[in-house]
């Protein structure tokens, strides 16, 4: 059981090392900081300690009365959806070509 809690507590100290690096490899100065505040805002709205009016509430989207029909008919482009044989053929003679160019650019050793 003990070694269940020490491989725990590890985990967590490395995940928590893992997003102090991200936070400060973004190139933010104050990212650490930003990350501490809100990991504790976070905590102390889970143990119920900050106010009402000091948690974020994510608004509610309001529901869209739209029919599958009509959804498609607004959202249908005008140009044609499929991939055609010529673009990829050409892709490919482009790549081809490319790669040659580059086989013949290396010497032998």
């Amino acid at each position: 059981m003990a070694t269940y809690l020490v491989l725990s507590l590890v985990a967590l100290v490395v995940a928590f090392g893992v997003l102090v690096v991200a936070g400060s490899a973004s190139g933010d100065p104050g990212a650490i900081r930003d990350f501490i505040r809100d990991l504790r805002n976070g905590v102390a709205a889970r143990r119920g300690r900050l106010p009402a009016d000091d948690v974020e509430q994510e608004a509610e989207p309001e529901p869209v009365d739209l029919s599958l029909a009509a959804l498609l008919r607004e959202s249908a482009g005008e140009d044609d959806g499929y991939l055609h044989v010529e673009d990829i053929t050409e892709t490919l003679a482009r790549a081809r070509d490319r790669a040659v160019k580059g086989l013949h650019g290396l010497s032998r050793r």
